[in-house]
């Protein structure tokens, strides 16, 4: 009985290890309480997409509402996996409003804004 219960909390704290952070998470600098310290969740967004990038895992889903984001250098910190990658589309509804700019433009020879189509990091 005991060696059962060991095993099923063994299996619980392997199934939660990896799905911690897969979900749906929201960047929406428009929005009255968004912040990089929050949650990341539709009610409690983040603000930045830089930060999205720094913190998504693998299994995630960053959406991303109408906006200009002028962050910084976008880059994606983790690796998504086989079959759970990180994804980066734009919010239902605000399809091709989400632009990030490049706070340097020099660097990129472009006077273009990049517009979010849905990005797979694997």
């Amino acid at each position: 009985m005991r060696i059962q219960r060991v095993l099923f909390l063994l299996r619980l704290l392997y199934i939660c290890a990896f799905n911690v952070h897969a979900g749906t998470l929201y960047v929406d600098r428009n929005h009255p309480v968004a912040s990089d310290t929050n949650a990341g969740g539709e009610a409690f967004p983040w603000k930045s997409t830089v930060h999205a990038a720094e913190v998504a895992r693998a299994g995630d889903t960053v959406l991303i509402k109408a906006g200009i984001y002028q962050d910084g250098d976008v880059t994606v910190a983790n690796s998504g996996a086989p079959g759970r990658e990180i994804i980066f589309a734009d919010y239902q509804g605000h399809e091709r409003q989400a632009v990030i700019r490049d706070l340097d433009r020099t660097r990129y020879r472009t006077q273009y804004p990049a517009r979010i189509p849905t990005i797979a990091v694997r």
